[in-house]
């Protein structure tokens, strides 16, 4: 559209912005444009573009101009999301059923051979909600950690020793065992810590596999990534993080949204794999400050402002009026 191209031109002319900067892109006339169309038309000329800049040490932003789409419409759900909503299904099913057994298995590690509690002998798993399951087990894996803390490894007992810490393992995953690591940490001085962490490579990995799941936090993931992310979560938060994980993918089911705002889209330019579905979390909050890895993955986040008008011609003058505001100032009467 020459008027969209006219507005760029402007707007370049009056702030110094070098016409090598400008990227034209091919869209419909009309204030929404389809999902392909914005995908194979929009995003691989701007995402050259702000690669290109930051190669050059830039920070880019991109501006769009008037006769740019609004809006990204629906779009009907892909065969991936179809399988996911199955696999959700059969998941939550599979882990609820895992999760109780493995809880029932621990309880009677500790208390040789009985089991107490009474949602580990209900045969019907769908009887039990997920909260009163992990209720259940929560509880067991507390006995289980006093369980260890007051027992040494012998002979005599050492396969029933070793079998508890699996299970601990198994169900709560590394997350537990490294925040008692980091405990440990403080009371030993720096040529211990040294020593410790040289050989001992556990909070490494964690650190690792939590700064992935911060990122999942703020760019989601497509459905055909769901098992690559529960077996992330398995590792750090044992079949307990796994089962929540499936569960809520369960209940993305209902009221799935795939529509978006251009603006909002195009800020994630430089990120693959991201969830279409749904709203992503804003990674510049405050309260992501301290999130481990939250400044590599605001450095994939790109500001995206919009030009825009009814008219080319007052799409101009908004160029022309701020400047003027910027060199006299504003002034106005408030009542």
């Amino acid at each position: 559209m020459q008027e969209s191209k006219d507005v760029a031109q402007y707007y370049c002319s009056k702030r110094g912005v070098p016409v090598s900067n400008l990227v034209g892109v091919d869209v419909p006339e009309s204030e929404h444009i389809l999902r392909p169309d914005y995908e194979s038309k929009m995003i691989p000329p701007i995402r050259r573009t702000v690669n290109n800049l930051r190669l050059s040490g830039n920070d880019p932003a991109i501006l769009l101009v008037y006769g740019i789409p609004l809006r990204i419409n629906e779009t009907d759900k892909t065969e991936h999301y179809k399988q996911d909503e199955v696999l959700a299904d059969s998941k939550v099913r599979e882990y609820r059923r895992l999760v109780q057994q493995m809880g029932r298995d621990l309880e009677m590690l500790i208390d040789q051979g009985v089991t107490t509690t009474p949602n580990y002998e209900k045969q019907n798993i769908e009887s039990i909600s997920t909260p009163e399951i992990i209720k259940s087990v929560n509880k067991t894996v507390i006995k289980a950690s006093e369980y260890l803390k007051k027992r040494v490894p012998t002979a005599s007992n050492q396969e029933a020793y070793l079998q508890t810490v699996s299970l601990l393992f198994r169900i709560t995953g590394m997350s537990p065992m490294a925040q008692n690591i980091r405990s440990q940490i403080l009371s030993m001085d720096d040529q211990e810590r040294s020593i410790f962490l040289r050989v001992n490579n556990l909070l490494k990995y964690n650190a690792i596999l939590n700064k992935q799941l911060t990122e999942l936090q703020f760019f989601g993931f497509t459905p055909e990534k769901a098992i690559e992310v529960s077996t992330i979560i398995r590792f750090v938060n044992g079949v307990i993080g796994e089962l929540l994980f499936w569960e809520a993918q369960q209940k993305k089911q209902i009221g799935e949204m795939t529509s978006a705002s251009v603006d909002s889209e195009l800020t994630l330019v430089l990120a693959a794999n991201y969830q279409f579905s749904r709203w992503l979390l804003n990674p510049f909050l405050v309260a992501h400050d301290k999130l481990p890895g939250i400044e590599m993955i605001r450095r994939k986040i790109i500001k995206v402002g919009r030009l825009d008008a009814p008219s080319p011609a007052i799409a101009k003058r908004m160029v022309d009026d701020a400047i003027e505001t910027e060199n006299r100032g504003l002034q106005a009467h408030f009542i």
